[in-house]
C-alpha cells in the first residue's frame, strides 16, 4: 500500500506539473513575451527620442540668426516703379533700429525678386530682377544707415529666381522683398 500511495503521489506530482507547465506555457508566455516586446519598443523609441535630442543641440549651436524680418516691396516702396521708401515704411523700420544697434551681428540685407524678370515698368531701369532685388534692398539698407545704424556692419545681398542643377526654377514665394538679418559674430 505504501509503494501505492508513493507512485499515486509521484504521478500527481507529474500531473500537477504538467498542469502547471501547459498553464505557463498557454497563459502566462504569451504574456511575458508581449511585456518583454513592449519594453524593447520603449527603449526603441527612448533611444531615438535620445537621438533627435542630440540632432537639435547640434542644430541650435548652428543657428546663427539673431533677429529676422521680413518685408515685401509693396509694404516698404509702395510701388514697383520708385523704390523710396515709404513714410509708413519708415516709421516701421525705425522701430527695429534699436533692435539693430543693440546687437553686434553681421546685418544682412538681402533683396528678393520673387520672379524671373523684373516688373514691366522698371525693366528700363532695371534689366534683371537681380538688379531690381539689388536696388530695393539697398534702398533700405541706405535708410538703415542714415538711421544710425553702423554701414560697416551692413552687408547687401540679392536673389532672384534661379534655376537648379535640374533646370527647374527654386520655388520661391513670387513677391518681391526685403529680408533684415542679424547675424551672430
Amino acid at each position: 500500500m505504501k509503494s501505492f500511495l508513493s507512485s499515486f503521489g509521484w504521478i500527481l506530482f507529474l500531473v500537477l506539473a504538467v498542469g502547471f507547465l501547459l498553464f505557463y506555457n498557454l497563459a502566462y508566455l504569451p504574456r511575458a513575451d508581449r511585456i518583454v516586446r513592449q519594453q524593447n519598443e520603449i527603449n526603441m523609441w527612448i533611444g531615438q527620442l535620445q537621438e533627435m535630442s542630440d540632432s537639435l543641440k547640434i542644430v541650435q549651436t548652428q543657428w546663427d540668426t539673431t533677429f529676422s524680418v521680413s518685408f515685401a516691396f509693396d509694404e516698404l516702396f509702395g510701388g514697383a516703379q520708385d523704390l523710396k521708401v515709404t513714410p509708413s515704411a519708415e516709421s516701421l523700420l525705425r522701430t527695429y533700429i534699436p533692435t539693430l544697434q543693440g546687437s553686434s551681428g553681421v546685418i544682412d540685407v538681402v533683396g528678393h525678386a520673387g520672379g524671373d524678370q523684373a516688373p514691366q515698368a522698371v525693366r528700363d531701369k532695371y534689366q534683371s530682377s537681380w538688379d531690381y532685388a539689388a536696388a530695393g534692398a539697398g534702398s533700405v539698407a541706405r535708410q538703415l544707415a542714415a538711421w544710425g545704424v553702423a554701414a560697416d556692419r551692413i552687408r547687401l545681398t540679392s536673389f532672384s529666381d534661379t534655376p537648379r542643377a535640374g533646370g527647374t526654377p527654386v520655388v520661391r514665394t513670387g513677391t518681391p522683398r526685403v529680408d533684415i538679418i542679424v547675424r551672430n559674430q
